[in-house]
């Protein structure tokens, strides 16, 4: 029964820690595309 438990509290933590990987990703990748786009239009000003 306790073996049962834990064993479902690893699948718990392995799906969350997968689950905040790709959101921390996917904010990553975000904030890379707004930083090149802030980037172009600084470079579009400058030109």
């Amino acid at each position: 029964m306790f073996n049962h438990y834990f064993i479902t509290l690893d699948v718990i933590f392995l799906l969350l820690s997968v689950y905040f990987k790709s959101v921390f990703l996917y904010l990553i990748s975000l904030f890379n595309l707004l930083f090149y786009v802030f980037l172009i239009d600084v470079i579009n000003m400058l030109i």
